[in-house]
């Protein structure tokens, strides 16, 4: 994540820079495919996933054309465009996207590499959030073991496999094991990435819905608290990471009978999730039904 300070100063440059490849280069120049993918990823960082798409995909399209639909670059924008539709909810289309890049990986590094232990992690995230947690273990299983062993158990990309893993064995509710990947992968990003970093605060987000199911309340309230102050620091207060955090916290006050505080914690998540991920999005849409669920009385057609 680039310095909150020089964030739109980022990506001005990034627009500028596709703006001269295109006059300079043209339209359809390898080059200008990689700005397009910069500016994807700097919307991406934003919480403008819509727009992310959008430039993902016009790289890619570059990509397909220039470079062909069998090199490395092609599988990275089919990765960027794959990520992008899982995180507006468009996960059927997302998992061809995802099995294209795997395919090419596979193809040209084995499976034994960063980039294809990349796309298995990114396949075990699509089956997470279509809520099939055991083809997520999976695949986080298969991520987890090549990180490891290529990269080392203190690498970043080793604390998201485990981080993973920890989220897909605490939807099948085995609570012991999932606390301790959560844990581990916690104390690596906070001593490699920091304490301040975005996907730390994931690490506490979750820690904080595990203690909750283990009815740890205080706990996970200050697990929810701190991953919602690094986020709204780091991202910002229009992110959809920031909503989580703020549902999260909503759902807790309601568990603890705080009924008129916890809608004003999801109000603001609704809010942020119907601007940034749209009115149709499934966390829109079950927000919103939570909201009407925490209202004193609720409307005869519901």
């Amino acid at each position: 994540m680039r310095a909150s300070g020089k964030f739109d100063e980022a990506g001005l440059c990034f627009q500028q820079a596709l703006t001269i490849r295109e006059t300079v280069l043209g339209e359809e120049h390898n080059d200008t495919a990689i700005s397009l993918n910069e500016l994807g990823r700097w919307y991406e960082e934003r919480g403008d996933l819509i727009l992310a798409k959008e430039y993902y995909k016009r790289a890619l399209s570059i990509s397909l054309k220039v470079l062909g639909e069998t090199h490395p670059l092609t599988a990275e924008y089919l990765n960027n465009v794959g990520i992008s539709l899982v995180e507006i909810g468009e996960l059927v289309e997302a998992e061809s996207y995802f099995h294209q890049a795997f395919t090419i990986n596979e193809a040209i590094f084995g499976v034994e590499h960063p980039d294809t232990a990349m796309n298995l992690n990114n396949l075990g995230y699509l089956h997470q959030n279509a809520g099939n947690p055991i083809k997520a273990q999976d695949y986080h299983q298969q991520a987890l073991a090549i990180r490891k062993s290529i990269l080392g158990r203190d690498h970043p990309d080793t604390a998201q496999s485990m981080s993973n893993l920890g989220i897909a064995l605490r939807d099948q509710g085995q609570l012991n094991q999932a606390q301790h990947y959560l844990e581990t992968a916690l104390t690596i990003r906070e001593t490699v990435l920091g304490k301040d970093h975005p996907r730390t605060a994931i690490c506490l987000d979750h820690l904080g819905l595990l203690l909750q199911d283990l009815g740890e309340i205080d706990a996970a309230w200050n697990y929810f608290e701190r991953a919602l102050a690094v986020r709204r620091a780091a991202l910002g207060t229009n992110h959809p990471k920031t909503a989580d955090s703020l549902d999260h916290l909503g759902h807790l006050l309601f568990d603890l009978g705080d009924s008129d505080t916890a809608r004003i914690y999801v109000e603001q998540a609704l809010a942020i999730r119907q601007k940034t991920l749209g009115e149709n999005h499934p966390l829109t849409v079950q927000t919103l039904k939570d909201l009407i669920s925490l209202s004193p009385t609720q409307p005869s057609f519901i």
